[in-house]
């Protein structure tokens, strides 16, 4: 673990903020080109339960089936970015569990003042 952390090199906050954007704008762009190539109903059926909420409602659904498509894409898009990359501190270091296991145990045992392992589930 720790050859990992040494090859650590921090970044400041307008690198970051660059690349959040160019993810951003990367997302936008594959779902609006996916969204507009399969029909609404399609994407729906496939996609509905993978999004970040539950699935959409049959009336939001029926206002703009092409625009509801395109937010549906992002929509999972952005939910397995988060499973991979931002769940957790170690997920970028491709840590194992066994880290995560304890990161809250520390947390319920209390032994990090203020915090709540809730916070991180």
């Amino acid at each position: 673990m720790l050859s990992r952390v040494d090859r650590y090199q921090p970044k400041s906050d307008a690198e970051i903020q660059k690349e959040f954007n160019d993810v951003k704008l990367a997302v936008l762009g594959f779902s609006k080109g996916l969204a507009s190539g399969i029909a609404p109903e399609e994407l729906r059926q496939c996609l509905g339960g993978l999004a970040l909420s539950e699935d959409m409602d049959d009336t939001v659904w029926e206002l703009n089936k092409r625009w509801n498509s395109k937010l549906l894409v992002e929509s999972v898009i952005w939910k397995g970015l988060y499973r991979r990359f931002l769940k957790d501190p170690f997920r970028a270091y491709e840590i194992t569990d066994d880290y995560m296991i304890i990161w809250r145990r520390l947390f319920e045992e209390g032994m990090l003042k203020g915090a709540s392992s809730s916070q991180y589930h």
